[in-house]
């Protein structure tokens, strides 16, 4: 099949007015046989999904609280009279001083007690 060429502008504006036509009138029977699914589906009554039953309570026997068991009163332990020692003389001892190794500075120092008290995150 051989194809001519349309050389006459008539002729192109008609075949173009064709091609229009035939994609419109294609596009609205399209659109035509969705809304005749959309509505079938519409009316169509829709299948309930069965009812599961909802499992009952089971109530759990209640078991007897026990009774709280009185304290039965003790004897009080019979009074141990301790003898008298004679207080013990200590001389007082001197206190160890500790040797305070202070290796920060006082720019880390502040760092680290700012740290402390969670206003700064832990420096890497």
């Amino acid at each position: 099949m051989r194809m001519y060429e349309i050389a006459n502008a008539e002729d192109q504006l008609g075949l173009l007015r064709i091609i229009m036509n035939n994609t419109w009138s294609a596009i609205s029977q399209q659109a035509s046989t969705q809304a005749k699914q959309k509505a079938a589906e519409a009316s169509k009554p829709k299948a309930k999904a069965p009812k599961v039953p909802k499992p009952k309570a089971v109530k759990l026997p209640q078991r007897p609280t026990p009774s709280p068991i009185p304290q039965q009163t003790r004897p009080a332990p019979p009074a141990v009279t301790k003898p008298v020692s004679q207080p013990k003389t200590i001389a007082p001892s001197k206190p160890k001083a500790q040797p305070t190794i202070n290796t920060r500075s006082p720019e880390e120092q502040r760092m680290f007690q700012a740290y402390l008290r969670g206003e700064t995150p832990k420096p890497l």
